[in-house]
């Protein structure tokens, strides 16, 4: 049995019946027993509901003395807690601590204990007790609500983030295009990495005909603390946004929580998964039909601590059972809602610094005036969750605050307002406007110039200067198994302005939409219908409004045939049909095939892949396809290596015909070597063998290479701030080493390396064979001892032992049970064997 709180020291110390206690504490105790009979009488005089107390009448049993302290094996509703706890007793009541009751699963959060830090049990509500001293024990008849409910949970608590280590990581992607001339582009990544942060630069060279140049795109430093779950960045960063915000790229500072450092924290609110058990019993967690959870529980009530894996409506099924089959169901209705915040659980970034410009076109454009922008959500209670957001910078001041609202299972409704003040700073169209989208094959976030003209735009209005203005939004959103519903709409003001329109991205006049999914079944085959229609009203793009109907169905064999149609209502009336099948042609080679028509001219495309395991290997890709009367065509032929990837294309676009090679991976710089391995975006592990080669390595119980020369394999792609396996098989082990651990759990840091260290040594041991001076075996159980060492080691069978630590000559004592002899043992060591060694006799020793 476990023991709780200060025992004694000694067996002889536990007290095994009540007058051997009394008599050994009796003198120890006795000023602080007349304090508690004082006592007794006015706790006894207090009203105390009869259920939940013992009877006035029999307090303690009549063959109990009258004082002393006790070390007693506790039950609790009729089953034992497998503990000792420490009792204090007097002529009228048995008490015990806080700390006590708390080990046992026992409430205290509203008991207060007297001058001596002690609770009287009596007068505990929810509890009663029953002392029985012939069992040295003391049976506690528990409510639930008294009790702590056992936290039932699928994975094991988060382990501690493992230390970063230190070392330089250089990505690269390399890319050669055979147009007239020959053009080279390298994008590349530089970053340090040690204990107290990240230092991270990023970059793109060219090599055109006319222009060779070097482009930085984003140089920080970081350092984030999971323990606060605050990230602290100097340099280059994207301003915090909320849904009717939007964010810029800034050259300054930012401090930000960021739940990303803890995945084992929930964020939003889920319903208590709870109940009860008479007995122990198996629990299992059901949601919309789907087991989530398998576990369990412990006798009384508990917690199941898994989260449920929806978004939207649900219902939740918890079903325990007994040892007998006895089965008990409790349905709990759910709606989750991920945007919402738990209660008391606060989100916020603040920045400051210069708004960029030019962003991937010029190395260091930043606006000359500072600017200021301020996130902050917080989550009230299981329902509301409270948003505001600020932003400053020279002639624009913009404020605003948000509500989330869940209305139980009817859904999640958002508002916001928000308003600015100023003469809109830079309100004048930028030449180089392209708003959000793709540009130059690149996407560019809202806000950023790109530095590429534009010869006016679309539609030849002046935007409105910004200033003071009104931004309103709200929206809707319910989600049910069979049908969800998304309704959102914003305006703003003619002259609402905020640290975008600052630099010339004017704020759109007006944005909705609103969206209908349902799945469904046809013929016994899962289908999802929905519906759309999306509106937007931009000052320099115009007036859209998008109507579309998709479909999609999964058909047997891994198929999947998918349609869709849209129509623009607003300046385009454009209109759109695509549809499109994907079908496997067995192994891992998939095929797809699209044929459509949009702005009134037909489409077609068709391809055949083969994609590369992600272990190694090869994969190709051949594609054809026709849009807006142009024909085009490529091959690709690619592999995946532990050192990088290569992929080379060959295009023929309107009978024009080019090539492309590309190139990425990373080289490592860290524990004393240089290491090339694949792209590491995120976090990864160094393995160390201490210098032993060609060890295999696991990562999630998969092989993922040997260790080189040097004892060293990287591990990329590890899952920052969660626990992740890595382990060596020790089958490839030299015979002569040892190893003290083949497994590690590491939870590495976000885009660090973690040294993942096993420690591998050498040894110089054999196995004897030894027999006695008649050239029988020595029998099993003789002890030797190693003359030299001290080390002692123990006969097997068949007169066999095995001895590490040899020397070139050794010296080895048996112990008979009747003589002891002396047996001298040869060795020469051999690398990587594991050598026999005999028969070698045992000599008497010489007197």
């Amino acid at each position: 049995m476990r023991r709780r709180s200060p025992r004694p020291s000694s067996p002889g110390a536990l007290c095994w019946t009540w007058t051997v206690c009394a008599l050994a504490a009796g003198a120890a105790h006795a000023q602080e027993a007349e304090q508690h009979a004082a006592l007794d009488a006015q706790l006894l005089a207090q009203v105390t509901p009869p259920s939940l107390a013992i009877p006035p009448s029999a307090p303690i049993p009549a063959t109990a003395p009258a004082r002393g302290e006790l070390y007693l094996e506790v039950t609790i509703n009729g089953a034992s807690t497998q503990q000792i706890a420490q009792f204090f007793a007097t002529d009228q009541m048995i008490y015990t601590t806080p700390g006590e009751l708390r080990d046992l699963g026992i409430r205290t959060d509203d008991l207060s204990a007297d001058a001596n830090g002690r609770v009287a049990l009596g007068l505990i509500p929810g509890l009663r007790y029953t002392f029985r001293p012939e069992r040295q024990r003391i049976d506690l008849q528990v409510t639930d609500e008294r009790r702590v409910p056992a936290a039932l949970r699928n994975a094991s608590p988060r382990p501690p983030v493992s230390a970063s280590g230190t070392g330089l990581v250089f990505n690269y992607e390399a890319s050669v295009q055979t147009n007239s001339p020959t053009q080279y582009g390298l994008y590349s990544e530089q970053r340090f990495f040690y204990p107290g942060g990240i230092l991270d630069n990023t970059g793109t060279a060219y090599w055109y005909t006319n222009q060779h140049r070097y482009v930085r795109l984003d140089t920080s430093w970081s350092h984030s603390d999971p323990d606060s779950m605050v990230t602290t960045r100097v340099g280059d960063t994207i301003s915090s946004s909320l849904a009717w915000t939007r964010p810029v790229r800034m050259g300054g500072a930012q401090v930000s929580r960021d739940f990303g450092l803890r995945p084992d924290l929930i964020t939003y609110p889920v319903p208590t998964l709870a109940g009860s058990a008479a007995v122990p019993s198996a629990v299992d967690l059901y949601v919309n039909n789907v087991r989530q959870f398998s576990g369990a529980a412990p006798s009384g009530p508990f917690v199941i601590n898994a989260v449920p894996t929806i978004n939207g409506a649900g219902e939740a099924v918890i079903v325990t059972r007994d040892v007998l089959g006895r089965s008990v169901m409790t349905t709990v209705s759910l709606y989750i809602d991920s945007r919402l915040l738990s209660p008391g659980l606060t989100d916020f970034s603040v920045e400051a610094g210069f708004v960029r410009r030019n962003y991937a076109l010029n190395s260091f454009d930043y606006a000359g005036e500072p600017s200021l922008s301020a996130s902050l959500r917080r989550g009230i209670t299981d329902h509301l969750t409270l948003e505001a957001h600020g932003e400053a910078t020279r002639g624009v001041y913009n404020g605003g605050m948000g509500v989330l609202v869940e209305v139980g299972r009817a859904g999640v409704f958002n508002f916001s307002v928000a308003g600015s003040a100023g003469n809109g700073g830079n309100t004048a169209p930028p030449p180089n406007y392209y708003g959000s989208g793709f540009v130059g094959g690149g996407f560019v976030p809202i806000g950023v110039n790109t530095g590429i003209v534009n010869n006016g735009n679309p539609t030849g209005a002046t935007p409105t200067p910004g200033g003071s203005g009104v931004q309103v939004a709200a929206g809707w959103q319910w989600r049910l198994p069979d049908v969800s519903i998304d309704l959102q709409a914003q305006k703003a003001s003619p002259h609402y302005s905020d640290l975008a329109s600052a630099e010339g991205t004017p704020v759109p006049r007006t944005t909705y939409r609103a969206t209908v999914a349902a799945p469904f079944r046809v013929f016994d085959l899962s289908s999802t219908a929905s519906a759309s229609w999306v509106g937007l009203n931009d000052p320099y793009y115009g007036n859209s409004k998008i109507g579309s109907l998709a479909y999609t169905v999964t058909l047997p064999r891994s198929m999947s045939l998918s349609a869709s149609v849209y129509h623009d209502f607003g300046d385009t009336k454009n209109t759109g049909l695509f549809v499109a099948l994907s079908f496997p042609l067995g192994g891992e080679i998939n095929a797809s095939v699209d044929v459509g028509s949009d702005h009134g001219k037909p489409l077609f495309g068709a391809a055949v892949t083969k994609t590369a395991d992600y272990g190694g290997g090869f994969g190709w890709q051949v594609q054809t396809s026709r849009q807006n009367d142009v024909q085009q065509s490529l091959a690709q032929g690619g592999y995946r290596g532990k050192y990088g990837d290569l992929l080379a294309t060959v295009a023929n676009v309107q009978s024009r015909v080019y090539g492309e090679l590309d190139a990425s991976g990373s080289f490592v710089v860290m524990a004393g070597d240089v290491l090339a391995g694949r792209r590491i975006d995120d976090a990864f592990a160094l393995i160390s063998t201490d210098g032993v080669p060609n060890v295999p390595v696991l990562h999630e119980n998969r092989v993922i290479g040997e260790t080189n020369g040097a004892g060293h394999l990287l591990v990329p792609d590890l899952i920052a701030y969660e626990p992740n396996h890595l382990a060596i098989d020790p089958l490839g082990l030299p015979a002569d080493t040892t190893v003290a651990t083949t497994q590690l759990n590491l939870a590495p840091q976000s885009r660090a390396g973690v040294l993942a260290r096993f420690p591998l040594h050498g040894f110089s041991g054999a196995q004897l064979l030894l027999v006695d001076p008649a050239g029988k075996p020595l029998p099993p159980g003789t002890v030797l001892a190693h003359q030299g060492t001290g080390k002692r080691y123990v006969v097997g069978y068949d007169g066999l032992a095995f001895v590490d630590d040899l020397r070139d000559a050794n010296t080895l004592q048996a112990t008979l049970p009747d003589t002891s002899c002396e047996i001298v043992v040869p060795f020469a060591a051999k690398r990587n064997t594991l050598p026999t060694i005999g028969p070698l006799t045992c000599k008497p020793e010489a007197r």
